[in-house]
């Protein structure tokens, strides 16, 4: 009897989270396609932007997910900005976008996925095109017309999700819209480096084993993962770090310099799975 009374709960959460989560995306959608009409591009981005984030806040409480933040969110208005997190979950990027008003980078293949392809056209991403090196400058002009808006722009310089143990080797493409080409009398361009994980699950202080049970990895597909997920809630901490100068770098050097600063930062949120002061954003 008590087995079924959990397992009765457990569908009740993932129907109601699931059901509200989905309105809420529906709706979050078809708002930001129509909310920047009228406007030119800068002021249209820009307010974009503001909206992700809040919508983005609305959908992780949906998801049952709390952030908290640790450091400063330094966005300066007079330079450009490429704000680069790690990646091990379907939600991620709400995740990022409820802490930073940004326009994502986001890979090709998203644009085909059900419902969250919709999405991600309606909210403006830019797609990457990993298989079609002809199309890396177009990507590049891309994010550095963004970056001129006003808006940071936001990558997961990994590439692809993980457990969470390591950090994966960070990919090159995004950093050169900081190096490659870049004009002297072009804005300072900065790199903000934000590392998250699961710091409690289900009301109890994260464990090394619950924090990887928080991920997404392979083989698990994103829908048998977000069924997995949705019963239960997860509180997220982001370690902010001081911002990485673009200037005196190539792409390469910039990606190294900036994965050593998120280095840092997973280093310190491994070791310090206990509670810790943080801004409550989510």
């Amino acid at each position: 009897m008590i087995e079924a009374k959990g397992v009765v709960r457990t569908w009740g959460l993932r129907l109601w989270r699931g059901g509200r989560f989905g309105v809420l995306l529906v709706a979050y959608a078809a708002w930001m396609s129509w909310a920047g009409r009228g406007l030119e591009r800068p002021a249209r981005v820009r307010r974009l932007a503001r909206l992700q984030r809040e919508g983005s806040r609305r959908l992780c409480r949906a998801a049952g997910y709390r952030i908290e933040v640790v450091g400063d969110v330094v966005v300066p208005e007079d330079a450009r900005v490429l704000v680069i997190a790690n990646h091990i979950g379907v939600l991620d990027p709400f995740i990022v976008a409820s802490v930073f008003p940004v326009a994502w980078v986001a890979k090709s293949e998203i644009a085909t996925w059900p419902v969250f392809g919709w999405v991600a056209r309606c909210v403006g991403i830019l797609f990457a095109h990993r298989e079609q090196r002809m199309r890396t400058g177009e990507l590049v002009d891309g994010i550095r017309e963004r970056m001129d808006d006003g808006v940071p722009v936001a990558v997961f310089p990994e590439g692809t999700t993980s457990n969470g143990h390591a950090l994966l080797p960070f990919k090159t493409g995004g950093f050169a819209a900081l190096t490659d080409g870049v004009a002297e009398s072009a804005p300072a361009g900065l790199v903000v480096p934000a590392y998250f994980h699961a710091i409690e699950v289900d009301g109890r202080p994260a464990t090394v084993e619950s924090r990887e049970w928080a991920t997404w990895s392979s083989p698990e597909g994103m829908w048998a993962n977000l069924h997995r997920m949705l019963p239960h809630r997860v509180s997220f901490r982001m370690r902010i770090g001081a911002p990485v100068p673009a200037a005196g770098h190539t792409r390469k050097s910039l990606a190294d310099a900036s994965q050593a600063a998120m280095q840092a930062l997973f280093e310190a949120e491994r070791v310090e799975l206990a509670p810790h002061p943080a801004k409550r954003i989510v």
